[in-house]
Formats: C-alpha cells, structure tokens, sequence
C-alpha cells in the first residue's frame, strides 16, 4: 500500500514524456518491469481511494444484513410456534365441531323419540276414561261373583 504523500511525490516522474514502459525498456527489462510498476502502484491507490469507502459501506450494510437476517430467524421462529399453535387450536375446534354434531345428533334423536312418547301419550290419553269404566265393571262383577257359600 502506498498513500497520498507517496503518490504527490511521484507525480513529476510519471508526468514525465520519457517514463513509459517503452522507453524504459530500451534501457533494460528491469526499468520497464519497475516503471508498470509504478504505474500500477498508482493506479491501484486511485481505485483504492474510490473503492475503499465504498467496501466500509458494504461492511456496514452486510452488518446491518446480519442483524436483520438474525431478526428474521427469531421472527421466523415466533411464527413457526403460532403456526403450531394454530393448528393446535385448529384441530381442538374440529374435535369440538365433531362432538357438537354428535350431540346435535342424539338431542335430534332424543326429540324425536320424546315426540313419539307425546304422541303415544295423548293416544292413550282418550283410553284413560275407557279403562277407568272398565276397571269400575270388572270390580262391580267381581262382587257378584261371589259364589254361593
């Protein structure tokens, strides 16, 4: 890494017309390896410049990503538990559902055999008279039944 002095104090050698890996190159392999070198050097500190704050921001957003996505997790996992509370609550209300029809059906059944006991009752009702009248002969017949001793 190179910073900001370093590269003000290389700027009048690569200003100059004669400092390209071309000319350099008629001197030896080592000067023109040196001067794409520096070359380099400097371009990569501009990037480095333009790059960095942008590579801080992406830290502190994957930061912020992290949290979130922990957040989610929990959240994720505060709805899993509801999710299996509500079927939980969901399959006690079908069982509840289940055993109302059922009582439904049976209080259907009880009524109609209590409507069928009224029926019979009142059927019965006009016999009371008739059987009373007939229980009062019976008696009356039976005294004269009585035989001869």
């Amino acid at each position: 890494n190179i910073n900001d002095e370093t590269c003000e104090l290389l700027e009048p050698y690569l200003a100059l017309e004669n400092f390209t890996p071309q000319a350099a190159k008629i001197a030896s392999a080592a000067a023109e390896g040196l001067c794409k070198w520096v070359g380099a050097m400097k371009q990569y500190h501009e990037a480095a410049k333009v790059v960095k704050p942008k590579m801080d921001y992406l830290k502190v957003q994957e930061a912020k990503l992290d949290l979130a996505m922990a957040e989610l997790r929990e959240h994720e996992k505060q709805l899993e538990k509801a999710e299996e509370a509500k079927q939980e609550l969901k399959d006690r209300f079908d069982s509840a559902m289940q055993a109302k029809s059922e009582l439904e059906r049976q209080a259907a059944a009880t009524q109609k055999k209590m409507e069928q006991a009224n029926r019979l009752i009142n059927g019965l009702a006009g016999e009371k008279s008739r059987w009373a009248n007939d229980s009062d002969q019976f008696a009356e017949r039976r005294k004269g039944l009585g035989g001869g001793v």
